[in-house]
């Protein structure tokens, strides 16, 4: 499976927004509308795996914390020796959500730039199909 990032977005516009702004970085990415969505994704087969990070609206149909409770959910997850670490960006529209608290990498406040979003990810082990590493990564697995 691609390696990619999860947005987690209520809003469908948005999260569309995002989506296009990480194709233009070339990061491969997904969706979820809810916390309920995201951690059926992240459940599926090989989807945990290849999950190398998340965007997150801090104010997702579940409540005023389910974007907290959510990091704080994969943070959980990715305890062991062998765990990789996913980068978790916050983001919201909503002052009164400003506290990202410590499972967060990155906070923005809308409006963000999309310079400030892609930087988040700027990260040479992230889904990036068409760079040098991911092309010698490919040849030397063959």
């Amino acid at each position: 499976m691609t390696e990619f990032i999860l947005i987690v977005h209520d809003d469908a516009e948005s999260a569309q927004s995002i989506q296009s702004l990480m194709r233009l970085g070339r990061i491969v990415s997904r969706t979820a509308s809810s916390e309920a969505e995201a951690l059926k994704v992240l459940g599926a087969p090989d989807a945990w795996a290849a999950c190398v990070g998340c965007v997150i609206d801090m104010r997702l149909p579940e409540g005023l914390d389910a974007g907290t409770r959510l990091a704080k959910w994969i943070r959980q997850q990715e305890r062991g020796p062998s765990a990789r670490r996913k980068r978790i960006v916050g983001v919201t529209a909503h002052t009164a959500a400003a506290k990202f608290g410590p499972d967060f990498d990155v906070g923005l406040h809308s409006p963000y730039s999309p310079a400030d979003l892609l930087e988040a990810f700027a990260k040479p082990d992230l889904a990036r199909p068409n760079s040098r590493s991911e092309t010698r990564r490919r040849a030397r697995a063959r």
